[in-house]
């Protein structure tokens, strides 16, 4: 009896770790797939873009018509367009976003880094992501 018990013990253990591991799975796809979305975002606003500049935690992207704003502060991403004069939160518990000048021998092209926290500790696998987009010239 007493190892039977046992038995059952260790298999109720295992079923609640799988259990566990299967939620913090669904949680990273999740936040994998918000921030790949936010990316695509991003280039799309480039990409329709005549001109863009940096000051600080603020990107602004001016285009025909509208002038789209990207601040990173206090672990979000947040996205401001002034056509809509509204403010969307597009990522959220970032640990680093920066955007940046990438430029080419042509082109002048505009890189986005980004850093998900980890929700382990040391994190096994960092989150890091990069996206880059040309303006439409």
């Amino acid at each position: 009896m007493a190892l039977l018990v046992v038995i059952w013990e260790l298999a109720y253990a295992a079923y609640w770790r799988c259990l566990d591991n299967s939620k913090r799975l669904q949680l990273n796809a999740a936040e994998i797939l918000q921030a790949v979305e936010a990316g695509e975002r991003w280039r799309g606003d480039v990409r329709l873009s005549r001109s863009a500049s940096i000051h600080g935690n603020l990107f602004t992207l001016v285009q025909p018509g509208d002038t789209v704003e990207y601040r990173f502060d206090k672990e979000s991403v947040m996205r401001r367009s002034t056509r809509s004069n509204r403010t969307v939160c597009l990522l959220n518990n970032v640990r680093f976003s920066g955007m940046n000048a990438d430029p080419r021998r042509q082109v002048r092209g505009w890189k986005w880094e980004l850093e998900m926290q980890s929700s382990k500790k040391p994190p096994f696998l960092r989150p890091l992501f990069t996206f880059e987009a040309v303006p439409n010239q």
